[in-house]
């Protein structure tokens, strides 16, 4: 009869673990097997030889016998459960194992997996609750935290210094991600479907400083904020802008003025510039005649005036010079290439003669040039305020200057925040002296930063060279990456301390383009469950579609 814990193959050897003395039990459905002790043991005793096939690589339940040699015991010494306060050592060159504590009858063998591993198998954390607990278990050469042979590109960069996007209601805390006061962890709980959350606070502080930034240089009075209403539709994000009072809505549609009426706007908070209206368009916003329309062609001038919506009438113009985050052109609406935005100098007199004639007064210039644009752009924005002078100096009536959005949030780390300071201040400069009152339709520069979408890991794989992190949603549910190649960095949802990795950060749709993120370094992701996109809150959401039925997801407003 064997009496050994091993089979019979291994031999007789009487040093092996007896199954008199030991026991592979089932500890929980979580740790898996364990070996309990059938009797006592004091400190110092020898419990067993262990033994077992010789592997070069690391698989699950082997313990490193050298650099590229691993013994693959899978009837006893591989069932250690581990403890940062072990109860047992493994020598693993006399492949024995010794008690250095008294244990009991009915005790787990525990020993310290960072006594042997390099590396191990897969990470996990530790819940020994010792006083000298790791917290994240991944071997003996992650026992401390980062250098820079472990960091190599990220050198000096420790999880100790805060990431570049990181402020006060959007951080980590104790290792633990938090938005809006609330812990992302326990949010992605409950994102069984791709999930945006937005921060009610944040929106508002972001409105908030555009006001005060205006009243600082004596502006306020004369300034009005429309909120872009297509960068975010969220009925509950709207309802909450309304409340706060703090501005109306920039409607590029008549179906975005029926839903921002249905979230408590009036007509009257609202400005419309619209393209390509159809009849249909226009039965709409006769029902809507306190809005302001912007007309974008001598077409939709005729058509204000014959379905009589001559109330409160502006203009778009281009001005033939664009702006954009980094000089993207996916992102520039006016330009050296014609486009179909807006009213071209050599328009100029045939529109005003239309409108003259039929007794039309344009209270309104507007343009809108581009999107994202930061601190290195204002130069340029400067030569687009240059450009729109000639057109106020032709239409003397007119009361407002509306100089559309585009004011841009960081992207990545070498952004630095738009100053809005020196934002107002070139604002100031070109248009103060003439009296107009000025209006501005931010979308991006109010929402996006307010918003992250969490998604679940679906895979971790290397293929080749380059380990892939698949995610549960593509660029059909925020597009931007994919149609304006802006970055849309994931963070991870809690900091582990483990060794940095390099990652292609892909999603579930069936095109080459669905790719969130070129090269992501971050610690090793075997131990997460979900990733944050950040920049979530503007032009995603509203713009997701259902591409390889791949379009479920939801969105929640977190107030605090």
């Amino acid at each position: 009869m064997n009496t050994s814990v091993y089979p019979r193959r291994f031999g007789s050897n009487p040093l092996f673990p007896q199954k008199i003395d030991f026991t592979i039990h089932k500890t929980s459905r979580s740790k898996g097997l364990g070996v309990l002790t059938n009797k006592s043991f004091k400190a110092g005793d020898y419990l067993a030889k262990i033994t077992g096939p010789k592997v070069p690589d690391i698989l699950q339940h082997t313990l490193q016998i050298s650099k590229n040699l691993h013994l693959h015991d899978t009837y006893f010494s591989g069932y250690f459960l581990h403890s940062c306060d072990p109860n047992i050592k493994v020598d693993m060159q006399k492949l024995e194992v010794w008690a250095i504590k008294p244990i009991k009858k009915n005790s787990y063998l525990y020993m310290d997996y960072t006594e042997t591993e390099d590396y191990l198998f897969k990470s996990f954390k530790c819940n020994c609750s010792s006083s000298n607990c790791r917290g994240i278990v991944r071997g003996k050469k992650d026992k401390t935290l980062f250098t820079n042979a472990v960091l190599g590109d990220n050198a000096g960069i420790l999880y100790s210094e805060k990431m570049w996007w990181e402020r006060e209601d959007f951080t980590y805390k104790n290792d633990q991600l938090y938005l809006a006061g609330r812990l992302v962890k326990e949010l992605a709980r409950h994102a069984d479907v791709p999930t945006f959350f937005y921060s009610a606070a944040r929106v508002h502080d972001n409105l908030l400083r555009l006001k005060q930034a205006f009243s600082s240089l004596g502006l306020s009075k004369r300034t009005n904020i429309f909120y872009a209403m297509k960068a975010n539709r969220f009925t509950p994000l709207l309802t909450q802008m309304k409340i706060g009072g703090m501005c109306g809505i920039d409607a590029c549609s008549p179906q975005e003025i029926v839903h921002a009426v249905s979230c408590g706007f009036l007509p009257q908070d609202i400005s419309l510039t619209a393209t390509s209206l159809s009849d249909k368009d226009f039965l709409i916003l006769k029902q809507y005649k306190g809005i302001h329309i912007n007309c974008d062609s001598i077409t939709t001038l005729k058509r204000c005036i014959k379905n009589g919506l001559t109330n409160s009438l502006g203009i778009r113009i281009n001005p033939q010079t664009g702006i954009s985050r980094s000089g993207n052109e996916k992102l520039q609406y006016t330009g050296v290439n014609l486009t179909k935005f807006g009213i071209y100098q050599a328009q100029l007199n045939d529109f005003l003669k239309i409108a003259r004639s039929n007794g039309v007064s344009i209270n309104t210039i507007h343009f809108h040039t581009g999107c994202g644009y930061l601190n290195d752009s204002l130069q340029q924005l400067s030569h687009v305020f240059e450009s729109v002078k000639p057109f106020i100096a032709a239409i003397p009536e007119v009361k407002t200057l509306n100089l559309g959005g585009g004011l841009g949030v960081p992207h990545n780390k070498s952004d630095a925040s738009l100053d809005l300071n020196a934002w107002t201040k070139l604002v100031k400069k070109h248009f103060g002296p003439s009296k107009l009152n000025i209006a501005i339709e931010p979308g991006e520069y109010i929402v996006k930063d307010a918003g992250i979408l969490v998604l679940e890991k679906t895979y971790q794989e290397k293929k080749h060279n380059v380990n892939f992190i698949g995610l549960n949603a593509g660029f059909n549910i925020a597009p931007e990456p994919a149609n304006y190649d802006l970055p849309f960095e994931p963070v991870i949802l809690e900091k582990f301390h483990g060794k940095f990795s390099a990652y292609k950060v892909v999603g579930n749709i069936n095109e080459a383009l669905d790719v969130w993120f070129e090269k992501l370094e971050v610690e090793d992701l075997s131990m997460h469950k979900h990733l944050a996109l950040i920049n979530a809150g503007a032009y995603s959401s509203s713009m997701s579609s259902n591409h390889c039925m791949r379009g479920e997801m939801k969105e929640v407003l977190l107030i605090s």
